[in-house]
């Protein structure tokens, strides 16, 4: 079965026609809105089959359908990945350490995406985070839904949250760093800062904790947000202003260095900081059909609580 939206218009939505709803609310592309039109449920206000040049009154019921129809057989299996929030349009799932986020080359059917769809059977991947980087992804149940999360995400409506944990301390505590990253020329999968062919990113963090380990060395955890998204951009900008995450093999000096703390330290705690220490813990944004605002959090990273903390 396919899902029925029903949206009540608002008095102040009153006299628009169906389709500059669909366009100005719902911010619908014409293609989209034809993709509703001929679904077999069709454009329905107040239950009457309607055009999309009809008008609409106030309290009006517009309702239509998200999404192709489902196959009729729906799985009933536990979701693979513990599930931080969900509703009718949306569902958000906590990634460990070491999963990718949708099929790859030489992942097909262990990635997040494979794992719920198990499930769920369509889903559409709203971002995604690296396979190192543990924490929130954020999946749209319908094509629609799909389509107004991404457009929250590029107008920066939608933003997300990292903890991090880093060499050294940042000095200041609390600061930006605006520096374009653009491709590696040695390594096409490393990226780099570069003012002259980068494209604009900024990284905001802020030290939330700092530590020492029985050599001296120093370590933090940071807060992060970041604009624009580029690949591996917080990975990128902490290791260009000379605090590269922990356990970081391709940013930290070719190493995935270790504080010495850990020598003696139990062997989960080891394999916690043995690659990079990256963690999705929020996700903000507007529900795409309410307008009300959504906060999703993740627990925290079991690195978070080590002892070098």
């Amino acid at each position: 079965m396919s899902h029925l939206l029903h949206l009540i218009i608002k008095p102040e939505q009153d006299g628009m026609s169906v389709r500059q709803f669909l366009r100005k609310e719902l911010h619908f592309s014409m293609h989209q809105i034809s993709r509703v039109k001929y679904r077999p449920e069709g454009i329905l206000v107040n239950g009457q089959p309607k055009r999309v040049s009809e008008t609409l009154l106030a309290g009006d019921d517009l309702c239509f359908s998200l999404d192709d129809p489902l196959p009729e057989s729906v799985s009933s299996l536990e979701p693979k990945l513990p599930v931080l929030f969900e509703d009718d349009y949306l569902l958000a799932v906590n990634k460990p350490q070491g999963m990718v986020s949708h099929p790859s080359h030489g992942h097909h059917g262990d990635s997040a995406l494979d794992l719920m769809q198990e499930k769920y059977r369509r889903l559409y991947l709203i971002g995604r985070l690296d396979k190192d980087t543990s924490g929130i992804l954020l999946f749209a149940k319908h094509l629609e839904t799909a389509s107004l999360l991404s457009k929250q995400k590029e107008s920066g409506t939608l933003s997300k949250s990292y903890l991090a944990a880093v060499h050294g301390i940042p000095d200041p505590a609390q600061g930006t760093i605006d520096a374009p990253i653009a491709v590696g020329r040695e390594m096409p999968l490393k990226m780099k800062t570069d003012p002259r062919s980068g494209k604009p990113a900024r990284t905001h963090y802020r030290t939330l904790k700092t530590a020492r380990d029985c050599t001296g060395n120093a370590f933090s955890v940071l807060s992060v947000t970041i604009e624009h998204g580029r690949t591996h951009q917080i990975r990128v900008h902490l290791a260009s202003a000379g605090h590269p995450l922990i356990g970081d093999s391709l940013y930290g000096n070719g190493t995935a260095v270790l504080p010495a703390a850990l020598s003696d330290a139990a062997d989960a705690e080891k394999n916690a900081l043995s690659h990079a220490c990256l963690h999705a813990s929020a996700l903000s944004f507007r529900h795409p059909y309410t307008g009300e605002p959504v906060r999703i959090t993740a627990p925290p990273p079991y690195w978070e609580s080590c002892d070098i903390f």
